[in-house]
């Protein structure tokens, strides 16, 4: 078994150019061998022709900043309205990238 998890996801809009498949990785190893724990990539494709239109390796930047974007959309909603300041504890991506 590997030492590690991959994800892939997909996504579209009804009627829009373009979907998008995203695959990301997480070997919690390797930093031991000196490399990043995560690495990803974004693929683009036509929804009229099912050409691939871009790809972007982003080493996983674009999930950390989802991740971040999910939980400060969750407090705003779920959070009471009189709150005036949050803290985050820890040094994952939830307090780096929020």
């Amino acid at each position: 078994d590997p030492p590690g998890d991959v994800y892939i996801k997909y996504g579209f809009v009804s009627g829009d150019d373009y979907y998008a498949v995203k695959m990301a990785s997480g070997f919690y190893n390797n930093p031991d061998l000196g490399l990043p724990t995560s690495n990803g990539l974004v693929l683009l494709f036509s929804q009229k022709t099912g050409e691939l239109k871009l790809i972007m390796l982003d080493e996983c930047w674009l999930t950390d900043i989802r991740t971040a974007a999910a939980g400060a959309v969750a407090a705003r909603h779920l959070a009471p309205k009189t709150i005036n300041h949050i803290g985050i504890a820890g040094t994952g991506v939830q307090a780096s990238a929020g």
